[in-house]
């Protein structure tokens, strides 16, 4: 009687360990996943700032070539 309850206090630790390993693994997986999704959108970000700095920086010369009447 002993030996069983022996196995089976075994058996589910070992599936406590397995099962918390397992949700670190998780945690992991959805830590990097989110890593990525941040740098994607901050990588869009920083394209579409980009282009607003070109577009500002020529609509600024283009003014003061007009103001100057160059």
């Amino acid at each position: 009687m002993g030996f069983i309850l022996l196995i089976i206090t075994s058996y589910a630790n070992t599936k406590a360990e397995e099962s918390y390993e397992n949700g670190i693994i998780a945690f992991e997986k959805m830590t990097m996943t989110t890593n990525q999704i941040i740098s994607n959108y901050l990588e869009d970000e920083q394209h579409l700032c980009d282009i607003w700095a070109n577009y500002i920086n020529r609509s600024g010369q283009r003014s003061s070539l007009s103001a100057t009447g160059k």
